[in-house]
């Protein structure tokens, strides 16, 4: 899953808003005993089309996560208008989910 993530000027709100980062880490389906879905229902945000929140726990949503490792590279977005100079962090780290 990748998350795009933006520094927002307070007094524009998102409307200006262009990604600086992205966030990108890893699940695998497990059985029907593996962990429920919460990391998804906190992102139910973009269902249609781009949607922005003007605040997101990123906390709560790591919350799981190891994050004492991880890599970071210059890139670009996967998909047009490929902006370059995008500061992507992966976390290594894969996280088990419900396969429902």
């Amino acid at each position: 899953m990748q998350i795009a993530l933006s520094l927002v000027d307070p007094l524009l709100g998102n409307a200006e808003a262009k990604i600086d980062a992205v966030l990108s880490v890893f699940y695998k389906a497990g059985g029907p005993n593996s962990p429920d879905n919460a990391d998804f229902e906190a992102l139910q945000v973009a269902t249609e089309g781009k949607k922005t929140v003007d605040s997101f726990d990123m906390d709560a949503f790591v919350n799981g996560f190891k994050v004492d490792k991880y890599y970071v590279y210059d890139g670009s977005l996967t998909e047009p208008p490929c902006t370059e100079g995008i500061k992507w962090i992966i976390l290594p780290d894969v996280k088990e989910i419900s396969d429902k």
